[in-house]
């Protein structure tokens, strides 16, 4: 039997760990009877270090697994079960919070891989692209200068640099279209990262059939996709469904995600770390305009990673405490800003004009 588990999992094994063949270091197994204050410390500090970690244990207590789950989630883990064949435990664990349950009757070969995000092999050279929001002309504009050319009509790729776009390709501009299928095309080639923006999300649930309200924007996307062929469309949706909200790069020195990353985030995956890189740290209220009130994570981050990100529109580039935003509102008609990564050289063109109007002055 093989197994693929993501490297960042916390699995709750009720069965022999001599079923396991070679995959687990001893190092990693917690062997224990019961859960006391001090295997919770311990299982606290080896996720607080990022390593996977299997607590070896008969049986547990419904205020066990409690505590268990709340100290896994606080560290985004994923949370795994083996069990014997036990219908009832399995279903009692699924609704208690465990992510997935994996009945184990014969040897199993536990392959550990990466998450999707997780790209701290591939080393750059980067150029970063900001919000883009449909303004197809000036991302042409923006690439000319960066030294990119075109042959046939078709992008020609440095040879030394990736492309990444940081996210909300769509909405408010007016060539939505084309920005989709050059992003799409240099995604496809594996020339160039794209992440999820909150636009793109919201987007892509209204292309899917879901209720969501048109408006910041969206009418624009919805009204300018609305005659395209079902081919494009459902490219679009399988494009969207397939973007990480982040990109971990260069051994962890570098972390992309559309509205920022506080440092415990990087290189995880759960819901709230989802919602935080594509809305940034809200609060939960809105203002008069309808907009989420976000906190400035950016003034009390400590990590290591440079994180560039956009999502919250200024007039020029915010630089400070190892991290950039470079949303400079072209939609609104500023500019677009391109990052160089490791340089950390600026690029920037003009917008064309105003598409669209904000409702609050850029500062």
């Amino acid at each position: 039997m093989y197994l693929n588990l993501y490297e960042l999992s916390f699995v709750v094994s009720y069965v022999d760990t001599s079923f396991f063949i070679n995959d687990v270091e001893l190092s990693s197994i917690i062997y224990t009877n019961t859960l006391s204050n001090d295997v919770i410390k311990d299982i606290n500090t080896r996720l607080g270090k990022s390593e996977f970690c299997v607590l070896q244990i008969s049986t547990l207590e419904d205020k066990d697994v409690e505590k268990i789950n709340k100290v896994v989630k606080k560290h985004d883990y994923k949370l795994i079960a083996f069990i014997n064949n036990d219908v009832s435990l399995k279903k009692k664990l699924l609704k208690a919070g465990f992510d997935d349950v994996f009945t184990i009757d014969e040897k199993v070969k536990i392959n550990k891989i990466k998450l999707s995000c997780d790209l701290k092999d591939v080393k750059g050279n980067f150029d970063i692209i900001g919000d883009i929001h449909g303004c197809y002309d000036e991302l042409i504009d923006l690439l000319i200068k960066a030294g990119y050319t075109f042959k046939d009509g078709e992008l020609e790729p440095l040879n030394d640099r990736k492309l990444i776009f940081l996210g909300d390709l769509v909405d408010r501009g007016n060539k939505i279209k084309e920005v989709l299928e050059l992003v799409m095309k240099l995604v496809n080639k594996k020339v160039a990262y794209c992440i999820m923006g909150n636009h793109d999300d919201k987007l892509l649930r209204y292309l899917k059939g879901n209720n969501v309200k048109i408006i910041h924007g969206l009418e624009s996307s919805v009204e300018q996709l609305s005659n395209e062929s079902k081919e494009f469309i459902d490219s679009v949706i399988d494009f969207l469904s397939e973007l990480p909200v982040q990109y971990v790069f260069d051994e962890g020195r570098l972390v992309v995600a559309h509205a920022g990353l506080k440092e415990d985030y990087h290189g995880k995956e759960s819901k709230r770390i989802r919602k935080f890189a594509l809305y940034g740290d809200i609060t939960g209220e809105t203002d008069e305009e309808g907009f989420p009130i976000r906190r400035d994570w950016a003034l009390n981050y400590k990590g290591k990673a440079l994180v560039v990100y956009g999502h919250t529109p200024y007039l020029e580039i915010r630089s400070y405490n190892n991290t950039i935003n470079i949303d400079t509102g072209c939609v609104f008609g500023n500019k677009l800003t391109m990052l160089r990564y490791p340089e950390l050289e600026i690029i920037d063109v003009d917008a064309n004009k105003v598409y669209y109007e904000h409702k609050r002055k850029l500062v």
